[in-house]
């Protein structure tokens, strides 16, 4: 039992002969047995009184030591750590809350224990990681946001025309980046050797934001059948590094069950 007096006292208690012992800030050093001999006037042995004190206490992340948001590059070492206390010792697992998958990579749907490690981190390691610590008390939760700055990672695709417009074709390059690339960084050129294409009358170029995704489209309106059977190439960058992406845009791709000259674009 500790010796500092500020955090006990004896005093009187309920009944009269009676003393008590408060304890006024409880951890765990306080657990054990007690005893609590009294010596009575005209008694020949002391009254006894024995009790056991169990502190107990519901699992708690300590912050301090725990990690919080973070940025990372690519190919950087990763250690997510969760620290926790708790009466009886917190059990500490990791699961995945935000991000391409709910799956912690080399691990699984969840990960026991205190840490993460990636050696390598990679692009789809970015996302929100949940720290639970749990015991019989309850259950303590510590969130930690990844991200990952990359090079851009592209794929292009096509949609299949509406029936109310047959001859209207996007042609989307959806590029993932940290830093998210700009307008200015993402180009389309068709062909080989690669012509760099802009917009005119009948293709515009359409930039949409969504946040570290972004597309570039090639609306083609109408398309025709001199558009059919090159490759485009979407070109994207950033201050990491570059992407290519290349597409052969043919009649299967945007005719089902039909011809192309089914569409009648002109």
């Amino acid at each position: 039992m500790s010796r500092d007096m500020s955090r006990w006292k004896i005093g009187q208690g309920k009944q009269t002969n009676s003393i008590r012992l408060e304890i006024l800030v409880v951890d765990e050093t306080y657990a054990g047995h007690y005893t609590c001999d009294c010596q009575y006037t005209g008694s020949v042995e002391p009254a006894r009184a024995e009790r056991i004190l169990r502190v107990v206490s519901q699992a708690k992340v300590l912050p301090f030591q725990s990690s919080y948001t973070t940025t990372l590059t690519e190919g950087d070492r990763m250690v997510l750590r969760c620290q926790a206390a708790g009466i009886p010792k917190p059990v500490t697992y990791w699961t995945r809350t935000g991000g391409s998958s709910s799956i912690i990579r080399n691990y699984g749907i969840s990960k026991p224990g205190e840490t993460i490690e990636f050696t390598s981190v990679l692009a789809q390691d970015a996302g929100e990681y949940m720290c639970m610590a749990e015991n019989r008390l309850g259950v303590d939760y510590w969130p930690v946001t990844v991200a990952v700055r990359h090079k851009p990672i592209s794929k292009i695709y096509v949609t299949v025309p509406i029936a109310q417009n047959p001859c209207n074709v996007h042609l989307y390059c959806e590029v993932s980046a940290n830093p998210a690339t700009e307008a200015t960084q993402i180009s389309w050129s068709v062909g080989t050797p690669a012509t760099p294409l802009l917009a005119d009358s009948r293709i515009q170029l359409v930039y949409m934001n969504g946040g570290n995704t972004r597309f570039s489209v090639l609306n083609f309106n109408p398309i025709l059948a001199s558009d059919l059977n090159k490759k485009y190439t979407c070109n994207a960058y950033n201050s990491l590094g570059t992407v290519v992406t290349e597409y052969t845009l043919n009649e299967s791709a945007i005719v089902t069950g039909e011809s192309f000259a089914y569409l009648k674009c002109r």
